[in-house]
């Protein structure tokens, strides 16, 4: 009797399949906003309160970086001289970014030779190319001129989805 009842309640092994399936859906999903809100906190967090407070413009972050590319831990967080630089590296290659209060007049992205528009960039204008043989991007925000640019090994791919996902953090 108990053999039965057992065999009963027991899932087939299609129900097995069919509930793991929804776990799995479920712990991805998690996982997945966990990994998005963490985003810009992780590379916030590196940030002090003293430089947010005496930056005097909004400071970007990149909510995500391209694959395997981490803030750098040695050099990653510099401010100086009204400047916010950081490093992000992936083995040999490194992405450097560099913030600083957008000058007055506002410069004009389009006489940049050699640069075209980049698009989907929420942060603000920005335009992607090569310089000197290594990539570049150019990001005017609120108040702020972001510079995104590589040691030569990095594309210009990797650096347009930098600027793409800055976000602020003040």
């Amino acid at each position: 009797m108990l053999d039965r009842l057992i065999t009963m309640i027991r899932p087939s092994k299609k129900q097995s399949i069919v509930i793991a399936a929804v776990l799995l859906v479920a712990v991805a999903t998690a996982w997945g906003i966990v990994q998005y809100r963490q985003g810009p906190s992780i590379y916030a967090s590196a940030i002090s309160r003293d430089v947010r407070e005496s930056a005097g413009f909004t400071l970007y972050v990149p909510r995500q970086l391209p694959d395997g590319f981490m803030l750098d831990k040695d050099k990653g967080v510099d401010f100086s001289g009204g400047v916010l630089f950081l490093r992000f590296s992936k083995n040999d290659q490194t992405i450097f970014v560099a913030q600083q209060k957008k000058p007055n007049p506002e410069p004009s992205l389009s006489t940049i030779s050699g640069f075209k528009p980049l698009d989907g960039v929420s942060a603000g204008k920005a335009i992607i190319g090569e310089q000197d043989g290594s990539a570049a991007a150019i990001v005017l925000g609120k108040d702020s001129l972001i510079s995104i640019a590589s040691d030569g090994t990095v594309s210009t791919g990797d650096l347009g989805l930098v600027a793409k996902r800055l976000e602020a953090i003040q």
